[in-house]
């Protein structure tokens, strides 16, 4: 994505955090009724995953980088995913 390497970025695991969000739902129901609900258990920048990565995967962490994307070069990746079929489609209209 073409985004700054200290945007935070929401985690979440639905396999842990599932119930915690549809308890808070269920309990809240008439305040939450007919609203969207955004779930995220913390919130992490590119270089923390990137830091986290090479603390990790010592070896492989020696070559790994991270990259920004300039708006443009992001925009004609989407525009090369839509015509070969990869998710482009659903990338192109969710971040056009």
């Amino acid at each position: 994505m073409a985004m700054p390497d200290n945007a935070p970025v929401p985690l979440w695991a639905p396999e842990l955090d599932t119930g915690k969000f549809a308890k808070a739902i269920w309990m809240n129901r008439d305040k939450v009724l007919g609203k969207r609900i955004y779930a995220a258990t913390d919130y992490v920048t590119p270089k923390q995953m990137l830091e986290t990565f090479q603390k990790v995967y010592p070896e492989a962490g020696k070559s790994a980088f991270f990259f920004q994307l300039s708006q443009d070069m992001f925009t004609g990746a989407l525009k090369i995913a839509r015509h070969a079929g990869l998710c482009g489609e659903e990338l192109w209209r969710t971040c056009s």
